[in-house]
């Protein structure tokens, strides 16, 4: 359970998946496959149009958004109106995902809904200071654009979204179709190699307590070059591909310096992040072929390509920016996940309501960015 509404709300800014807030007939802006989307869920989306295409002006041209003038990219509209856009691309594929999941018979737990109520308690713990506690909520959920109501169900959505991928690929893509797999490694130019490696540096610690890197005597590195080359010659004369690699193995268990080789026994699945003569000498060999010594900072590589498999160890970083290892396919997942959604956002039943006309979009738009207001509020001021 989150302690702090910042960082509830900061992990909901990350997902690509929210939705949702209490719906009503009177609302109600538009509905995706017959579910209803209200005011302040379209609005909270608009108000991430706003901040996003903020972000694009000034990382791309460095100057600020004319609101009245055409958009960066395509003068058939202008920047309000992509805005707009934007808010209806991301409810309808919410909601098409939300569809999808209620289909497959996708819903919460008890036990998730415990958490979210969990939330919510922490939330008015931390921030309601006085005894008019709808109104402290009210104005904390306001500050990151949401009502308490709108909140609460795109932590549901969140949740469902987090839900329905398990559901189709396992926790980490384990489900996922091997050819689908593949083709996510193809377009995002992974390969797979192992190698064994001869160092031709060591680590030494100083009297300060700082460990540096010093190159080995010529003697020592002059012998692990010819026991690379003896090894590399070994390997390249064995005709049959299942017994060169078991033969790799065999020698890479026994020579190999790499001190990684403990946790990619099976070899490195990677698309960068690896030493260039590494990686151009893996994607200069055929699978199960074998290099000749390459040489690099690191020491003397005997490389062996590998064919790439969805199964294949990758290392990455999660959310928090640590560096994690994990199979090929928890990253193929999620791309297949993002196609899927769109797929089913393209053919979703999507209808405007009255409401959704009479917005006059551009108005919430001030020199300091997006300006939320709460159905409840728009309604009294527009009835007065």
């Amino acid at each position: 359970m989150k302690k702090t509404i910042a960082l509830v709300l900061a992990l909901m800014m990350l997902c690509t998946c929210m939705a949702g807030c209490a719906k009503t007939e009177e609302d109600t802006v538009m509905t995706v496959n017959g579910t209803a989307v209200s005011y302040d869920e379209y609005m909270f989306w608009f108000g991430q149009a706003v901040s996003e295409l903020t972000k694009l002006y000034q990382q791309y041209s460095g100057t600020t958004v004319d609101w009245d003038g055409k958009f960066l990219f395509d003068t058939d509209m202008t920047n309000v109106d992509w805005c707009v856009k934007r808010a209806s691309q991301s409810v309808i594929r919410l909601h098409a995902m939300e569809s999808k999941a209620d289909e497959l018979g996708v819903k919460l737990t008890d036990e998730e809904k415990d958490a979210i109520d969990d939330e919510i308690a922490q939330i008015e713990k931390t921030y309601v200071t006085d005894s008019d506690t709808n109104t402290d909520l009210k104005a904390v959920f306001a500050s990151y654009n949401y009502t308490q109501d709108s909140y609460i169900t795109q932590r549901t959505l969140n949740q469902i979204y987090n839900d329905l991928f398990v559901e189709l690929y396992g926790e980490q893509g384990e489900k996922l179709d091997e050819e689908k797999a593949l083709s996510y490694a193809e377009e995002n130019n992974y390969v797979t190699s192992a190698h064994i490696l001869f160092l031709t540096t060591k680590e030494v610690t100083g009297s300060d307590g700082k460990t540096t890197s010093e190159e080995l005597p010529q003697s020592e590195k002059d012998e692990k070059k010819a026991k690379a080359t003896e090894i590399a010659a070994e390997l390249q004369a064995i005709t049959d591909d299942a017994k060169r690699w078991e033969r790799f193995k065999e020698l890479m268990d026994e020579y190999s310096e790499d001190p990684g080789k403990e946790s990619f026994p099976e070899g490195y699945c990677f698309n960068s992040g690896m030493v260039e003569e590494y990686d151009t000498a893996s994607r200069n060999l055929k699978e199960y072929e074998v290099s000749g010594v390459v040489e690099s900072s690191f020491g003397y590589h005997v490389i062996m390509r590998l064919p790439t498999k969805g199964t294949d160890l990758v290392s990455t970083y999660n959310s928090n920016y640590q560096q994690i290892t994990v199979p090929l396919t928890y990253l193929a997942a999620p791309s297949d996940y993002d196609a899927q959604i769109s797929d089913w956002a393209d053919d979703a039943t999507v209808k405007y309501t009255s409401l959704y006309d009479k917005i006059d979009f551009a108005s919430f738009i001030t020199d300091d960015g997006f300006n939320f207001v709460p159905y409840e509020d728009y309604k009294d001021n527009k009835n007065k």
